[in-house]
C-alpha cells in the first residue's frame, strides 16, 4: 500500500480532488517468498472453493489468503518472515498446519524472499453440524439473535458457535465427530445448557457423526425478570 506501507490501515492517504490528476504515486514492490501446495478432503481428491489464509506470527497482522480454484493447488506470496496457516472449505472442518484444528496450536512455516516452500498440504475432514431452536420459557415464542456455543468435551477443538434466527432456529457448523457441550446464552435471559441444564457439569452431552447434523437440540432461556 502507499507509501511503502503493509496494510491498507495504515497506508498514506492520497487526495484526489474532482477533474486532478495525481502523479508520481509509485510503488517499489519487493521479490516475494511464497507457499504452494493442495487442499484435498480425506479420500485425496482436491477441494474447489477453499480458502487458504497466512499470517505472521506476533506482532502487527501481516500476511495473505487466496481461493482454492478447482484442482486444489494454491500459491500464497509472502514477504519473509514465520507464518501459520490454515484452510477453510465450505462443509469441512478448518485445519491450521499441521493437523491442528487452531491457529493458536499450528506449526510455525518460516518463508524467506525468493524462494518458495512446497507440499503444505491440507486433508479437510467432513464437519458435521448441531440444530435445533431457541425458545422463551414457554418453549414456544422463538428468540431471534440468540448465541448458540458448542464446546468440545476433549478439548482438542475449539469448537465454534452460531446465532438464531427470527424463527429461534440455528444451526453450528464445522464440527469434527465428537462429543459436545452446547450452550445459548441470549441478553435478558439467564444462559442454559443442554439439557435445560443451569451450568455444563449437569449438561447433556451432544453427539456429532460428521457429515450428519445433530437436529433437535432445543433451548427455553428463563427470562431475567421472571
Amino acid at each position: 500500500f502507499y507509501d511503502s506501507k503493509p496494510d491498507r490501515s495504515s497506508a498514506d492517504v492520497v487526495a484526489v480532488a474532482q477533474g486532478e490528476v495525481v502523479i508520481e504515486k509509485d510503488f517499489v514492490l519487493q521479490v516475494g517468498a511464497s507457499l504452494r501446495g493442495h487442499i484435498y478432503d480425506e479420500a485425496g481428491e482436491p477441494i474447489s472453493g477453499a480458502f487458504v489464509g497466512a499470517d505472521i506470527a506476533g506482532g502487527e497482522w501481516v500476511g495473505s489468503g487466496v481461493n482454492v480454484p478447482p484442482s486444489g493447488s494454491y500459491e500464497i506470496y509472502l514477504t519473509t518472515g514465520d507464518y501459520k496457516i490454515c484452510a477453510v472449505a465450505s462443509g469441512y472442518v478448518a485445519e491450521c498446519y499441521n493437523d491442528h484444528y487452531d491457529r493458536e496450536n499450528a506449526d510455525l512455516i518460516h518463508v524467506e524472499a525468493p524462494k518458495a516452500v512446497s507440499g503444505i498440504d491440507f486433508y479437510l475432514a467432513k464437519a458435521g453440524s448441531i440444530s435445533g431452536h431457541v425458545y422463551e420459557a414457554d418453549g414456544t415464542t422463538p428468540i431471534a439473535s440468540a448465541n448458540v456455543y458448542a464446546f468440545s468435551i476433549t478439548g482438542d477443538h475449539p469448537g465454534a458457535g452460531a446465532n438464531s434466527g427470527p424463527d429461534g432456529s440455528y444451526t453450528v457448523q464445522g464440527l469434527p465427530s465428537g462429543n459436545y457441550r452446547v450452550q445459548a446464552t441470549v441478553s435478558g435471559h439467564e444462559s442454559q445448557f443442554y439439557s435445560y441444564a443451569a451450568d455444563e457439569a449437569s449438561a447433556t452431552e451432544v453427539t456429532v457423526n460428521a457429515p450428519n447434523d445433530t437436529s433437535g437440540i432445543d433451548f427455553a432461556l428463563r427470562s431475567i425478570t421472571e
